[in-house]
Parts: structure tokens; C-alpha cells; sequence
């Protein structure tokens, strides 16, 4: 990170909350649930990556609330509020990229790379 005063992201699965941080000093947290399968930092893995990510990417900039998304690509369908067994994935999608060489950055753990990303879900009452 290059910009001391850029806002930067860290997820914590034991507390199931993501931070919103500046410098040393956390902003604002979130609920957010994290993959099933575990912390980790390998491609395909299907887990959540530590360390420090920003936002990478934004997709569904005027999309309206409940808007299904689906291979990050908007499917002009609203979700009816209903819940399903699908998880699926709302609203928006901040594509997040890591910021730690090794980490989540680079050949074979890039979160980028990887499409890790926050998004709104059908399954709130599982966050």
C-alpha cells in the first residue's frame, strides 16, 4: 500500500466480521460471513484468504437492491426477497485485491487473481 490514507479491509473469521481500516485505526466492522472450508491462501482452495485487501474492483454500480448477479454479471433479475436454498449473490460485488506479497498477492494466492469478493446475499440469517 502505497497511500498511508487509503482505507483497507480485514476480514476476521473467528469474529465473522470484516474491518474497515485506516493507518492503525479500525473505521467501521460488518458482519460477513467467510467460506466454509477455512482460512487459506491457495488458488481453487475455496477458502478465505488473510491478510490486508482494498477494493479492486466494483460491479453493479446502479444495479438496484436485490439484483441477482451471477458469474459477476448482472441478470436484470430481482431477487424476490424469498428465501432459497441457493446462496445467491446480490446487490453488489467489491472484487477485492491483496495488498501482502505471498500472501494474497502473487502466482497462485492472488485474492484478485482468485475473484474473492464481498457481495450481498439471499442468506442474511446465516451472516
Amino acid at each position: 500500500m502505497t497511500d498511508p490514507e487509503e482505507a483497507f479491509l480485514l476480514q476476521s473469521i473467528e469474529k465473522q466480521t470484516l474491518f474497515v481500516c485506516k493507518r492503525e485505526t479500525v473505521i467501521e466492522g460488518f458482519d460477513a460471513s467467510t467460506s466454509r472450508f477455512g482460512a487459506g491462501i491457495r488458488e481453487n482452495s475455496l477458502k478465505t484468504p488473510p491478510g490486508i485487501h482494498r477494493i479492486g474492483e466494483k460491479i453493479g454500480a446502479g444495479a438496484p437492491l436485490g439484483r441477482i448477479f451471477k458469474d459477476r454479471e448482472d441478470t436484470g433479475i430481482d431477487w424476490d426477497g424469498v428465501s432459497s436454498e441457493d446462496n445467491l449473490i446480490l446487490t453488489r460485488i467489491l472484487r477485492l485485491e491483496g495488498l501482502e506479497e505471498g500472501i494474497n498477492r502473487g502466482a497462485g494466492v492472488d485474492s484478485f487473481e482468485r475473484f474473492i469478493y464481498i457481495h450481498g446475499t439471499s442468506r442474511e440469517d446465516f451472516v
